[in-house]
């Protein structure tokens, strides 16, 4: 409401609206006056009353009413009311454009999250897929391991053996040719 009072005076205010003001308030109510008075100060002196109307609501009826300008004042008011109808609608207007681009920002969203989800679905598959091949293929290869495993070991225990064995063999050598320390 304050909004509109002050693009009224705005609109309706001149260079000269200070000084009109404090004649209208302390001047014009002292005057006799009989009908409408109308003088080439007229659209000034309305341009006055807006701001009058902001300031002290009482005065600026009187005004109107003293001076015979509630034809004029009504125009007027009428203009501004449909400026405000005006604003009113394309600020709406404005809001619902506003509206309708976030809604349709979110079906947006939603529409990428379940693609996205789709996607993951479908990832996750193959991932499971390929889990399941790599599960398939180590339970075939732990008894081959486990085997590779026996073999390293026997292979490890033979070559112990061997050592061994050579290293009886060299003592049996020297206990022939009687080398008992060396043995």
């Amino acid at each position: 409401m304050e909004q509109g009072y002050a693009d009224l005076r705005s609109a309706l205010l001149d260079s000269n609206d200070r000084q009109q003001i404090s004649e209208a308030t302390t001047s014009s109510f002292a005057r006799d006056t009989k009908g409408p008075r109308y003088d080439e100060n007229h659209e000034g002196n309305i341009s006055t009353l807006a701001h009058l109307v902001d300031t002290d609501l009482t005065a600026a009826i009187r005004l109107i009413l003293d001076r015979g300008w509630t034809d004029s004042y009504e125009n007027l008011l009428g203009e501004h009311v449909q400026r405000q109808r005006q604003a009113i609608i394309d600020l709406c207007g404005k809001h619902y454009q506003d509206f309708v681009s976030s809604v349709e920002s979110l079906v947006n969203v939603k529409y990428d999250i379940n693609k996205l989800k789709q996607n993951i679905r479908g990832y996750n598959e193959l991932v499971q897929a390929s889990g399941n091949r790599v599960i398939t293929a180590v339970e075939r290869l732990m008894p081959t391991r486990h085997v590779k495993q026996r073999i390293d070991h026997a292979v490890q225990v033979l070559q112990n053996c061997a050592e061994r064995i050579d290293n009886l063999r060299i003592a049996q050598n020297q206990i022939k040719k009687k080398k008992y320390v060396q043995a």
